[in-house]
C-alpha cells in the first residue's frame, strides 16, 4: 500500500472472483482524506503574531479613562461659555481668548486616542493598572504623550496634505496639550 491511503474492499491483496479464485485485479485505492463534515464547524485561524494573541484589559480603566476625557471636553465647553464675556472684557487676564470649537468632540477624539495608544502599547493590562503606583503613573504618562503625539501629529500631516481643518489654533494646541 501507499503511504496515506487506505484499503477499500478485501482484507488481503488478491481478491477472489465469482467462482472464489483469485482475481488479477487490483483492490481498489482511495486517499485517507477526512470527510468535509469535520471540516465545516471549524473556526478561521488567526494568524500567530503578538498583535492578534488575547491579553487581559482592566475595563474599568479603560472605560474610566474614555469618561474622563469625554467629559474633559464637555468641561471645557462649559468653561468656556461661562468665561467667554469675561474674556472678551478682559483678554489680557487669559492665555488665549480663543474658544474651543465642537468641544464634545474633541473630547472624544482624545479619548479615542487615549484608548488606541494605551491599547496598543497594552497599558490596560490590570498588573499594570493594578499594581505598583509608579508603574501606573508610568503607564498614564506614556499614554498621555502618545495620545497628543497622535493628534497634533495626525492634524498637523492633514493639514499639510489640505485635507486637515487647517492650522491649528491656541485653544486646540492647549487643550490637547493640557489634557
Amino acid at each position: 500500500r501507499r503511504a496515506g491511503h487506505r484499503r477499500i474492499g478485501a482484507e488481503s491483496d488478491a481478491l477472489l472472483n465469482s467462482s472464489g479464485e483469485p482475481s488479477e485485479m487490483r483492490p481498489l485505492i482511495a486517499p485517507s482524506i477526512p470527510p468535509l463534515i469535520h471540516l465545516i464547524g471549524r473556526a478561521p485561524r488567526a494568524a500567530s503574531c503578538s498583535c492578534c494573541e488575547s491579553h487581559p484589559v482592566d475595563r474599568p480603566c479603560l472605560l474610566g479613562d474614555c469618561a474622563a476625557c469625554t467629559l474633559y471636553g464637555g468641561v471645557q465647553g462649559m468653561v468656556d461659555v461661562a468665561l467667554s464675556p469675561f474674556a472678551d472684557s478682559v483678554p489680557d487676564a487669559f492665555l488665549t481668548s480663543q474658544r474651543l470649537p465642537m468641544p464634545a468632540l474633541h473630547g472624544a477624539i482624545l479619548a479615542l486616542a487615549w484608548v488606541l495608544v494605551g491599547s496598543a502599547m497594552r497599558l490596560y493590562n490590570p498588573r499594570l493598572t493594578r499594581g505598583d503606583a509608579l508603574a501606573a503613573a508610568t503607564a498614564c504618562l506614556i499614554t498621555w504623550l502618545g495620545s497628543v503625539f497622535l493628534i497634533l501629529g495626525g492634524l498637523y500631516l492633514l493639514s499639510e496634505a489640505g485635507a486637515g481643518p487647517g492650522a491649528l489654533d491656541v485653544a486646540e494646541l492647549s487643550f490637547y496639550s493640557g489634557s
